[in-house]
């Protein structure tokens, strides 16, 4: 009768619930190690995207491409291709006069990329716009109607390069 009662036993052993918390354990802190890996994952790559390098990268780019693809088919690029100057008409509906009215010209400064737009006769400067902080270099290169611009930002935690090339307007 004994034996009987042995092989009908219908709950759990120390051992066999040990055993059982054990490995749901190991499953239940693998799940959050990779949780906790995600997150952090997220939360550098939202840095990284949303950090002022990369906003300052966006504007430059924009300005730079929205300004030479308005202007004339001449530019003038510095000797050690910090700078780079372009003439452009204000007003698009104005393109037929012989000469554009405007100048832009994109520099380095201090570890800033600057604007400059101005009229173009008499030399007359309206503006300074500052489009990126932090840079460490921008090198300007044209060929034949087409600019480009590698600009290189970098904050001390946060870094981000930045080709863009633009063909002036015919």
């Amino acid at each position: 009768m004994v034996r009987n009662r042995m092989k009908r036993r219908n709950g759990l052993t120390l051992l066999e619930l040990m055993i059982t918390i054990v490995i749901a354990g190991i499953v239940i802190a693998a799940i959050g190690i990779f949780m906790i890996n995600t997150q952090r994952g997220w939360g550098r790559m939202f840095r990284r995207v949303h950090s002022d390098v990369v906003a300052d990268a966006y504007i430059a780019r924009k300005a730079f491409d929205g300004t030479v693809r308005k202007s004339a088919r001449r530019y003038t690029i510095s000797p050690d291709q910090t700078s780079v100057e372009v003439e452009y008409w204000n007003n698009t509906a104005n393109n037929d006069a012989a000469m554009p009215d405007r100048y832009a010209r994109f520099y380095l400064s201090n570890g800033r990329l600057l604007a400059e737009h101005g009229i173009r006769s008499p030399r007359t400067q309206l503006r300074t716009d500052v489009l990126a902080e932090d840079v460490s270099t921008c090198v300007f290169t044209g060929i034949g109607t087409a600019l480009k611009m590698s600009l290189f930002l970098d904050n001390g935690s946060e870094t981000a390069s930045l080709v863009s090339s633009a063909i002036m307007h015919n």
